[in-house]
């Protein structure tokens, strides 16, 4: 599989350390079928940026989590930031060549925004070696640029050079129908309403403040200090209405042109083993 140039990726990432509040229950809105899973099951998660679905995962008690990502840079960010979690594997290695390699059996196997970096012929490599790598009972997760989407799916396509890719339900349903079933689901950014509630229920919060305290920064002096989280509340519920009013506008406009049922600007696929008969819904 080609190694794609992701200098300068880090420098683009968020400066936020961890998971903040808005992302919390944006998880919980969207991956919420994920607590099904069972709290020692083996977690695989490709391309995992600063770490902040990992975070999540952390939240609900889930340990066993390997983390693999091609940049160097964000490889030692998150070696730092997991020190104090021994459970936590962090790799420096390209997907298909860790997962050939692996002798792991996982029971999930998730990326968000990273298989539109990948060509069609990668991307046929990635899916046999998460296949052989994934328990009977497991299943894979891809988030990714949904093209269905007639105002944001071109924008998001183009918007970085290294974009090879973009899917749509069905394109995604073809493409992996021989070895998987596949179900598709739209990325819904949480509302404003749903995110004052999760804050006033006060059990993200109870969460995020317990992890910061276990995590470390590397640019931090080499005596792992706490992190300090202090999210601006006010910032996270703009930028939070802002994307929501975008998802409402995007998915409204498509439903009038576009077939298909999933046509958020996101699109998030399960693809589960056809030889296992129960299907799961998400």
């Amino acid at each position: 599989m080609k190694k794609h140039d992701f200098s300068g990726y880090v420098a683009c990432l968020q400066e936020e350390p961890m998971i903040w509040r808005s992302l919390y229950a944006e998880f919980s809105r969207n991956y919420g079928f994920l607590l099904t899973l069972p709290k020692d099951a083996r977690i695989l998660e490709i391309g995992p940026g600063r770490g902040y679905f990992a975070d999540w995962l952390i939240c609900h008690d889930f340990k066993l989590i390997t983390l693999v990502d091609i940049d160097e840079e964000n490889y030692a960010f998150l070696k730092a930031k997991y020190a104090e979690f021994h459970s936590i594997q962090i790799v420096h290695d390209e997907a298909v060549h860790f997962l050939k390699n692996d002798d792991s059996m996982y029971d999930l196997i998730i990326s968000q925004q990273v298989i539109e970096h990948i060509s069609a012929s990668d991307m046929h490599a990635l899916m046999r070696s998460s296949r052989e790598r994934l328990r009977n009972t497991g299943f894979v997760v891809h988030e990714t640029i949904n093209a269905a989407n007639i105002i944001y799916g071109t924008y998001y396509r183009y918007i970085d050079f290294s974009h090879q890719n973009s899917f749509t339900e069905k394109s995604l349903q073809e493409f992996a129908a021989t070895d998987f079933e596949v179900a598709c689901k739209n990325f819904v950014p949480v509302s404003f309403i749903a995110l004052v509630k999760s804050i006033v229920a006060g059990n993200n919060e109870k969460h995020i403040r317990e992890l910061a305290g276990k995590i470390v920064l590397p640019r931090l002096s080499s005596t792992a200090q706490s992190v300090s989280y202090k999210p601006s509340l006010l910032r996270r519920l703009l930028t939070h209405t802002v994307k929501r009013f975008r998802w409402l506008f995007g998915a409204g406009i498509s439903r009038l042109f576009v077939s298909d049922d999933v046509v958020s600007h996101y699109i998030i696929a399960v693809f589960k083993k056809r030889t296992h008969e129960k299907y799961m819904r998400v």
